[in-house]
């Protein structure tokens, strides 16, 4: 029997399996649904025009909104094998970082608009994306060690004696027995695994929140440069965050200024449809002041673009995928509140759906034995920042106290 069972092999399941690894705490198995995909040929910004690295949940931010494909992850490494690897403070033990190294003409536009703008510090080594499994888990894989890894296993459910966790079962119906099972399948399939499993701790699935964005989609008026990185520099605020894109992945016509509300108030939920597979519902604005404060964040956007500052990087500026121009918003602040109702849009960083009380201090779940979670599902909302490297650090934690209860 394997001492340890870790599911998912992203950020959270890597910073698991090295912390435990570090501390002798047993055999180590860690079990990843995607495969384990080569290094990319191209790496200078979010990859998500792969769609070989990723899965899609379903996912509706608002109450009568179409449901959207909400993009994750999809492989040894998780969502760091797609994402802009974007750090808002110091990166975690043994990531590598470095701030980016060319500035665009978005980027530099920013810059002049706002003196919180600063080049986008991000996860690299060398220029080069750095995953969590490179970093984290690959130094693990030797025939010394005591960590395994297992792709293309989807567990469906955990099993149990009585309230104690003693493995997981696959869809397949392949039963892995463990001493102890963490949970690091990410704040949608985590909390979809608990409901499969049927326990009955309060709260499962319930918190949901995300980041909710603005974006403004600026019309070129010369190609980004192919080779350059997409996210270039970051402006930072109190309660909000504004991001340059250069370019949008695969297309050197256009970039874009997405404005992020961090701290957020809203919550929705993860349950499961008759097929068992994830549903999301994040009732984005739910809670009115959300929408007042995401719209006054992108009024001051939308004020630097209107005020002549990106007349020399953009030759029209757009609010939705259909070109619809930024006019038809700019002259009043309900239509920019109309207009973020309408379309509402989110960072991808779904957190807190097993929040406060579902675990405890030491990410066990209530009411269960030898059953942890130590992905983003377990914050308490989600995080005022980029949440790579907290999630991380917060893995880290859970695995440090489950290895020292475990004796």
């Amino acid at each position: 029997m394997t001492s340890w069972v870790v599911v998912g092999a992203g950020a959270a399941g890597c910073a698991v399996a090295a912390e435990l690894a570090s501390r002798h705490a047993g055999d180590v198995l860690v079990l990843e649904t995607g495969p384990d995909h080569p290094p990319a040929d191209h790496d200078h910004g979010p990859l998500v025009d792969r769609t070989e690295r990723l899965r899609f949940e379903r996912l509706r931010r608002r109450p009568g909104k179409p449901v959207e494909s909400y993009e994750q992850g999809w492989g040894v490494g998780g969502s760091s094998l797609v994402n802009a690897g974007l750090l808002d403070g110091a990166p975690p033990q043994g990531i590598p970082s470095e701030p980016v190294a060319r500035v665009g003409a978005v980027g530099r536009a920013l810059r002049g608009a706002t003196p919180a703008a600063v080049p986008a510090n991000v996860v690299r080594r060398a220029g080069r994306r750095v995953t969590a499994a490179d970093a984290l888990l690959r130094p693990l894989l030797t025939r010394q060690s005591r960590v395994e890894l297992r792709t293309g296993v989807r567990v469906h459910r955990v099993r149990f004696a009585g309230r104690r966790a003693i493995g997981v079962e696959t869809i397949e119906g392949e039963f892995v027995a463990a001493d102890h099972v963490v949970l690091c399948a990410g704040a949608i399939r985590s909390p979809a695994i608990l409901l499969r499993s049927g326990v009955d701790t309060p709260g499962v699935g319930a918190g949901a929140q995300d980041h909710p964005t603005a974006v403004l989609t600026l019309r070129l008026s010369s190609p980004a440069d192919p080779a350059g990185p997409i996210v270039s520099s970051l402006a930072r605020f109190d309660d909000s965050h504004v991001v340059a894109l250069e370019r949008l992945p695969g297309d050197e016509r256009h970039g874009a200024l997405v404005t992020a509300l961090l701290d957020v108030r809203s919550r929705g939920q993860v349950s499961l449809d008759h097929d068992g597979a994830p549903f999301v519902e994040l009732h984005q604005f739910d809670d009115r002041t959300d929408l007042e404060r995401l719209a006054r964040a992108a009024s001051k956007t939308i004020g630097w673009v209107t005020s002549g500052r990106f007349d020399a990087v953009a030759d029209a500026v757009a609010i939705d995928d259909r070109g619809t121009s930024l006019d038809m918003i700019a002259s009043t602040f309900s239509r920019i509140e109309q207009w973020l109702l309408e379309r509402p849009t989110g960072h991808r960083h779904i957190a807190a759906t097993c929040p406060d009380g579902v675990v405890t201090d030491g990410g066990v779940l209530r009411g269960y034995e030898r059953l942890a979670i130590a992905d983003a599902s377990i914050f308490a909302s989600v995080p005022p920042a980029n949440p790579y490297a907290l999630v991380i650090e917060q893995a880290r934690r859970v695995a440090a106290r489950l290895a020292v209860a475990a004796g």
